[in-house]
């Protein structure tokens, strides 16, 4: 069992698997949501398809995907897991490195009516194993390269680049969704440290809230770039990606080795012309000491969170970049609540430095 220490969060032991109680977390208070108003977040980003079709919706070095393009290959794959029964509140484990497979692996699960189980594929095959066992996934979503790293198991694996073909003759059409706000869009992981896996729940009805309240304070928009440089095994990662996605914003994929190397973040931010970066503190310091940083001209915001941000950071930042620097408290394992006014700061000179 996980310890809580967060007083508005009450653990429940759900058991999702007959060998282990798991502990869950949920809100002390279910938040009151408009199920009349309610869409969940594969609708917002298809009413985003109908508006702009061939813009590039995904991009990785590499490869692009638009809005049309991301949009059939999700509901191919999502009619495919249906006919193979997943439903509502079904775990799916994605487990694979960041590519655009990834991010159509996950938007399927949740058209589906799925949840996403992200599963990093470096973890060790015994913890892997563990996980699949507790969450109780059904399938398992990676790509072939990945075989050797996934344990035996019980769970069913699908291996998408050597099954496409079969994807790619089911129906392209938007899959009628069933989902409401209170199914889970997403389960993920608390901590690797513990033996037990303990996961967080994410409902589409929270995490619907949250995406309200980040684009109220960011206000992203068609022309915008965010750089995905939170892991996918983190919830930080969906409401990221979904966020830019429902605004028809671009979302540049950082690859394995560029999440490895974060001591170059300035050139890939001036080539990908992003506008938006979320990074922890310890990488905003490094990027600020790169020579080309204050270069990054496109750059408009700067989200920093997963730690403290001291004066003398915040300083450096708003000294070295024009863009606005924003403070926001860790919603990465938190997303069960809508944050409030004291999650974002709107970060400042201190008057000795101005």
């Amino acid at each position: 069992m996980f310890a809580n220490n967060n007083p508005r969060l009450a653990p429940t032991s759900f058991p999702l698997s007959s060998h282990q109680p798991l502990a869950i977390y949920e809100p002390a208070s279910r938040l009151a949501i408009d199920t009349g108003q309610f869409r969940p977040i594969h609708a917002l980003i298809e009413v985003q398809v109908k508006r702009t079709p061939q813009a590039t919706a995904i991009s990785i070095d590499g490869g692009s995907l638009t809005y049309r393009e991301l949009n059939l290959r999700s509901n191919r794959l999502a009619n495919y897991l249906r006919a193979l029964g997943v439903g509502k509140d079904a775990k799916v484990a994605v487990c694979m490195t960041s590519s655009l497979e990834l991010v159509v692996a996950m938007i399927a699960v949740l058209k589906a009516g799925g949840t996403v189980l992200p599963v990093d594929p470096a973890l060790p095959p015994a913890y892997m194993a563990k996980m699949f066992d507790a969450a109780q996934a059904v399938f398992i979503l990676t790509l072939s390269r990945h075989l050797g790293e996934i344990p035996k198991t019980r769970v069913r694996i699908l291996p998408l680049d050597t099954r496409w073909s079969k994807v790619a003759g089911m129906s392209p059409v938007n899959p009628q969704s069933q989902v409401k706000a209170h199914h889970l869009a997403m389960v993920s992981l608390v901590s690797e440290a513990h033996s037990v896996p303990s996961f967080v729940t994410h409902s589409h009805g929270v995490l619907i809230r949250q995406l309200q309240w980040l684009q109220s304070h960011h206000g992203l928009i068609s022309d915008d770039t965010l750089l995905q440089a939170v892991p996918y095994s983190r919830s930080a990662y969906l409401w990221e990606l979904a966020c830019s996605l429902a605004t028809g914003g671009r979302v540049y994929l950082m690859q394995d080795d560029e999440h490895a190397d974060m001591t170059e973040l300035a050139p890939l931010v001036m080539r990908e012309a992003v506008t938006t970066l979320n990074v922890l503190p310890s990488t905003l310091q490094r990027f600020l000491r790169e020579p080309f940083a204050s270069r990054c001209t496109k750059l408009r915001r700067v989200i920093c969170s997963g730690g403290l941000v001291l004066p003398a950071l915040r300083n450096a930042c708003l000294s070295r970049l024009s863009a606005h620097l924003h403070e926001l408290s860790d919603l990465s394992e938190s997303t069960l609540e809508v944050p409030d006014k004291s999650s974002l700061w709107s970060c400042e000179l201190s008057p000795r430095t101005q």
